[in-house]
């Protein structure tokens, strides 16, 4: 059998077996998860690699336990070590095969460098280097006023003590760009405006996907929700885009 010429990969952390509408949800809207749903094939019984953060993406990009490749829960905003570089991930190998290789949002396996996307086998990377729930970012209005209150209220925050054991302190969330074309690493913006996230995210997945229309690509997709929000700036509930706020009754 040939292999897909495309090949999507979304990975959400948290989401339960319950959330989506595909499973019977009463209250949350997702009509794109449902469409894809009925179209492929569901696989409902799995186990995941671990149930902590950089493990479990670990045991995706690797198809190894992470203990065994030693990773064995989450790495905070200060931790000099990632996954280790003897290990080849699905971007090396689907790489080397002459896809082109776009990785998006959540990394999660290093910040240093050395462990960066761009040097794990992908050609592309926009998104955060850790965890949204180990840094500050902030919510730009949704009525078209001025961010710039916002931002300087996430920037007050930054480094304050953490009381969530584990944790690192509290950073600015970089929005970080890499790309292997021009060999250029970019932070975009420190903090990240946590409410064009996704709107951003997609955006460059769209793009890339149509730039590689009849070839062989792959994109990595791990979504900053839905995992816990900045407490400080969004009152420890989830952030939307403003076209999805209190579009639902959760």
């Amino acid at each position: 059998m040939q292999p897909p010429l495309g090949i999507l990969m979304l990975f959400v952390d948290d989401l339960g077996y319950g959330d989506p509408g595909f499973t019977g949800n009463p209250s949350a809207r997702t009509p794109s998860l449902d469409r894809l749903s009925a179209q492929g094939r569901r696989l409902t019984n799995w186990y995941s690699g671990y149930p902590v953060c950089s493990a479990s993406r670990t045991a995706l990009l690797t198809g190894r336990q992470p203990p065994r490749v030693g990773m064995v829960g989450v790495i905070n905003s200060l931790t000099a070590a990632g996954l280790p570089l003897s290990e080849i991930t699905v971007a090396d190998e689907l790489r080397s095969a002459g896809y082109a290789t776009l990785a998006l949002g959540k990394w999660h396996q290093g910040q240093l460098p050395q462990y960066l996307p761009m040097q794990r086998g992908f050609d592309e990377f926009l998104g955060l280097p850790f965890s949204v729930d180990d840094g500050v970012g902030y919510l730009s209005p949704c009525n078209g006023s001025s961010s710039s209150d916002a931002a300087a209220a996430a920037a007050a925050s930054i480094e304050r003590p953490r009381l969530k054991a584990g944790l690192g302190p509290l950073l600015p969330l970089p929005l970080l760009r890499q790309s292997r074309h021009d060999n250029t690493s970019i932070i975009v913006e420190q903090p990240t405006d946590l409410r064009l996230l996704t709107s951003r995210l997609l955006s460059r997945a769209t793009d890339f996907i149509r730039e590689h229309s009849g070839n062989k690509w792959f994109t990595y997709f791990a979504f900053g929700h839905v995992h816990t929000a900045t407490p400080s700036i969004s009152k420890d509930r989830q952030y939307s885009g403003c076209a999805f706020a209190n579009t639902t009754a959760r």
